[in-house]
This record gives structure tokens, C-alpha cells and sequence, in this order.
């Protein structure tokens, strides 16, 4: 007999290969660079060059004290520079020196004049009676028309020990009118001060036309505070010019702890 045998081949089966699907590459977004700006070199611009003002210029260039430390009663030798700093000469013109706390003058100087950049070395003695500022001045009645009026002045402090006990002396002088004529009535004006720690008793004061000559005036100080004074003043009729004399304690009163202060001159020119 026979046998029939069925062979079943299996079919292959094909697979199309599929293509794998490949992202689509996403370009990112790249941020646009923005060009930096270049500042501009800018040119400095340059100052205007100002033009110095033209005129004369005083001012006090130098001030000093001889010696520096003095006693009271001492005489100082006072130099004092005036200069002038102005592009143009400057005319006639008055310097002075004084002592702060003493309307009138210690030294007077008139000078007749100072070239542009140019100056003078002015000097003078003076006694000193107690602590002062000294304080110097150029063209001291606006005689010169300045570039710059407010650098006319310098000052210097004057130190004088204190005194223990009684110390007298003439704190200031003056006559008014201070230019008088001939037959005029002036006013003097005497100032007396204890400078000393302690009080003092009676003494007298006089003022005279000049040393040697009869008292023109006197006046009796009962009594005097320790660091205090007076102000005495009389009217008198004058004819002549002279180099007045003011002295306190007149017959030594007072037992004084400096006795070589207690006078002061005053010069008083009398015209015609």
C-alpha cells in the first residue's frame, strides 16, 4: 500500500525592513549676539586759559617780632614786608603796625610805591606792655586800587608772661582831633591798666607835652583792680607839635612788680 505524506513548507515570510524614522534634528534657536558698542574716543577738551587780572596787587609778605618772647616793658624791633604781587606799579601808599586791642598806630611807614612783583622791607622799635596780637597792614587807606583788596593784613601773636602783683602801665594814647592846627583845643585820651594778679591802691597819672616839660594834665587813681583800668581824658589848647608823654604812678605809689613800663609817648603833629 502506499502512504501519501503531505509536506507543508512554511512560506518565508519577508519583512520590508521598515526606515527607522530618524528625529529631525531641531536647530535651536541661538541668540544673535548684538556687537558691543565702541564708545568713541571723545577729545578732552582743554581749559580756557583765564587771564590774569591787571593791576597792582599789595599784600603783607613777611611779619616777625624781636625777640619773640619779650617782657613787658621790652622795646621789640617789628619787620614787616610789603610786595606787590600785581602785574602793574602800584603808587604811594601807607603801612602800619599795631597792637589789636590799641586803636592808635605803633609804626608808621609811607611808601612811595612798589614796582609790579617788587617789595619793601619796613622796620621800626616798639615797646611792648602786655600780650598783643600784632597786626600790620599795607595801603591802610585804599590810596592804590588793587586786583585783590581783601589780603592787606597779617598778624602775629606778641606772648608776655603774666606779672604777679601790681603792674601798671599806659594802655593807650590819642588826641582828637589827631591832625589839630595851631590854637586848637584837642581831647586826650589816656588809658592806665593793671596787668598785674593783684589789686593796687591810690597813684597818679600825667601827661605831659614831652619829657621834662610841666604836666599838662594829672589825674588821681583811687584805686585799680587786679586786670582792670581806666580811660582819662582833658581838653587842652595846643600850639606846637610835640612827642607827648602820658606816665603812671608818677611818685612811685605802688610797689610794681615790672617798674620800667609805666610810660608811653604819642607823637602830635600841629600844622600851622
Amino acid at each position: 500500500s502506499q502512504v501519501y505524506v503531505q509536506i507543508v513548507v512554511p512560506e518565508v515570510a519577508t519583512e520590508e525592513p521598515t526606515e527607522e524614522a530618524t528625529a529631525t534634528p531641531t536647530e535651536e534657536p541661538t541668540e544673535e549676539a548684538t556687537a558691543t558698542p565702541t564708545e568713541e574716543p571723545t577729545e578732552t577738551p582743554t581749559a580756557t586759559p583765564t587771564e590774569e587780572p591787571s593791576g597792582p596787587d599789595l599784600y603783607i609778605s613777611e611779619l616777625s617780632i624781636d625777640p619773640p618772647n619779650p617782657q613787658s616793658g621790652d622795646t621789640i624791633h617789628v619787620r614787616v614786608g610789603t610786595y606787590n604781587r600785581g602785574n602793574q606799579a602800584a603808587g604811594p601808599y601807607k603801612v602800619t603796625f599795631q597792637y589789636s586791642s590799641i586803636p592808635a598806630d605803633v609804626c608808621v611807614w609811607d611808601v612811595s610805591g612798589s614796582n609790579a612783583h617788587g617789595g619793601r622791607i619796613l622796620t621800626c622799635d616798639a615797646v611792648v606792655y602786655n600780650t598783643y596780637t600784632g597786626v600790620a597792614t599795607t595801603d591802610v587807606d585804599d590810596a592804590v586800587g588793587e586786583t585783590d583788596e581783601t589780603n592787606n593784613t597779617a598778624n602775629i601773636e606778641i606772648p608776655v608772661p603774666e606779672a604777679t602783683g601790681v603792674d601798671l602801665y599806659i594802655s593807650e594814647m590819642s588826641v582828637t582831633p589827631s591832625n589839630p592846627h595851631a590854637g586848637d583845643t584837642v581831647t586826650a585820651r589816656v588809658g592806665v591798666y593793671n596787668r598785674g594778679s593783684s589789686a593796687a591802691g591810690a597813684f597818679w597819672v600825667r601827661w605831659r607835652y614831652g619829657p621834662g616839660d610841666f604836666d599838662v594834665c594829672t589825674w588821681e587813681v583811687t584805686s585799680m583792680a587786679a586786670h582792670g583800668g581806666r580811660i582819662l581824658t582833658c581838653d587842652v589848647t595846643i600850639s606846637f607839635s610835640f612827642d607827648t608823654t602820658t606816665t603812671a604812678d608818677i611818685h612811685n605809689d605802688i610797689a610794681e612788680a615790672v617798674e620800667t613800663n609805666n610810660e608811653r609817648t604819642l607823637h602830635v603833629e600841629v600844622s600851622p
